[in-house]
């Protein structure tokens, strides 16, 4: 190499396509092997509803895919996984090293394809600047309330709407802190509907690729699309995914604290969790459908239901079913010492008995330990029997909230699918 012209040769970085494969090599492993899809059946789901451009549905599918791939990779990090989708889990294969740097490259790799939503969904609107309004929007008041500007609060808390998580605090309205108003700062959002500004929205079969960075435009961070009476609706995409992944890290980061603490949460702080860890996910899909439809329902609430019913189901199966076994290994929440929704009732319904506590405690692998611990659930908590009353509860309000919104087949199959199996 020739170190006389390193200036020079330096304004070049090199970075090669081969070089790309190996550091996402983890990802393209676990994109190989998908599971069911259900995030991708709910895109196409709720597009029934939004009827979202081809070539913008097709950049959400994307964004949602490698954010979901790429938490997977954590996720199996962080609670020592041996098994996903029923093959080894990425970090055995590649290291914890390489599989967490791949999972955080990838983030920001969806960021790069976010930045295609941009561009107007409708012939004849103009990409114009982010008008500012301070706080979130019509979806984030159902966000759910853990952080934010007001603690562990409930859903629809005051400050930011939607408390889990964003942009609340000492930056006074929700407003994510730095922007400036009527700067088209990031983290400022408006829609103008009605020519006044209000709160906007902040609420593999292509893996990624890197793409050059278009900073060129004043608002690269907006989209704009015309809504049903043809009036412009701009949404600050980058800001409403920046507030869902502060979510689902929030989420996430509680989950492992009680966790590691053994600290059994409550039913409602459980569901809180969940709100930000799971929802997070399935609320970009939606939001950013949102903001690239000419519709005006806010169908996020809808989503938050989805997305608790979703994991407690998750849950249930878990300790319950076969068929996960076959995919993560029997009860492997009982090992990973997780305080899984049945396993928080089963606590608290026998407060004088230790014994769930102490198997979580040794992160058991022992199948006749997770054995007579799933027995104990069934028969003198019955937080099965408790579980399922919880899912048909949520099911009825799910499917009474899709008939308020007009009904949608699409999404009543898949809530079909979902069924939850009585006792064995």
């Amino acid at each position: 190499m020739d170190y006389s012209s390193l200036r020079e040769t330096l304004r070049t970085p090199q970075w090669s396509e081969a070089q790309d494969r190996i550091l996402l090599e983890p990802y393209t492993y676990i994109s190989a092997n998908p599971g069911k899809e259900v995030r991708t059946k709910l895109i196409d789901a709720f597009n029934a509803w939004l009827d979202v451009p081809d070539a913008d549905l097709e950049v959400i599918r994307r964004i949602v895919r490698m954010l979901h791939n790429a938490s997977l990779l954590m996720d199996d990090v962080e609670d020592s996984s041996e098994l996903r989708r029923g093959i080894p889990v990425a970090h055995q294969i590649y290291g914890v090293p390489q599989t967490i740097n791949t999972a955080n490259y990838v983030y920001f790799l969806a960021v790069e394809e976010l930045l295609a939503l941009r561009r107007p969904s409708r012939a004849g609107s103009p990409a114009g600047e982010v008008g500012v309004a301070p706080g979130r929007a019509s979806g984030a008041s159902e966000m759910g309330g853990m952080g934010g500007t007001g603690g562990t609060g409930g859903i629809g808390e005051s400050g930011r709407t939607g408390g889990m998580g964003g942009s609340g605090g000492p930056s006074g309205a929700g407003g994510i802190p730095g922007s400036v108003a009527g700067a088209g700062a990031i983290g400022t959002a408006s829609i103008d509907m009605a020519g006044t500004a209000a709160s906007s929205s902040s609420s593999p079969d292509s893996g990624p690729s890197p793409k050059s960075r278009d900073t060129d435009h004043p608002s690269i961070h907006a989209s704009t699309s015309a809504d049903a009476k043809g009036k412009q609706k701009q949404v600050d995409l980058v800001g409403t995914v920046t507030d869902e992944l502060l979510c689902l890290h929030r989420g996430q980061g509680l989950d492992l604290f009680w966790r590691d603490s053994l600290t059994c949460p409550t039913e409602e702080e459980y569901v809180h969790m969940v709100l930000g860890k799971t929802g997070g996910l399935f609320r970009i899909a939606v939001k950013l459908m949102m903001a690239k439809s000419a519709s005006e329902v806010d169908y996020v609430p809808l989503v938050n239901l989805i997305s608790v019913f979703f994991q407690i189901r998750d849950d249930y199966m878990n300790l319950h079913s076969n068929e996960y076994e076959d995919n993560k290994g029997f009860a492997e929440d009982l090992t990973e010492g997780k305080f899984s929704f049945p396993i928080v009732h089963g606590v608290r319904a026998d407060p004088s008995n230790r014994q769930i506590l102490n198997v979580l405690q040794k992160r058991t692998t022992s199948r006749s330990l997770k054995l007579h611990t799933v027995n104990y659930l069934r028969t003198h908590t019955r937080s099965f029997e408790y579980t399922r009353g919880v899912l048909e509860t949520l099911r009825k309000q799910i499917e009474e909230e899709i008939r308020s919104l007009g009904g949608n087949k699409m999404l009543e199959k898949i809530m079909e699918a979902l069924g939850v199996p009585g006792e064995k």
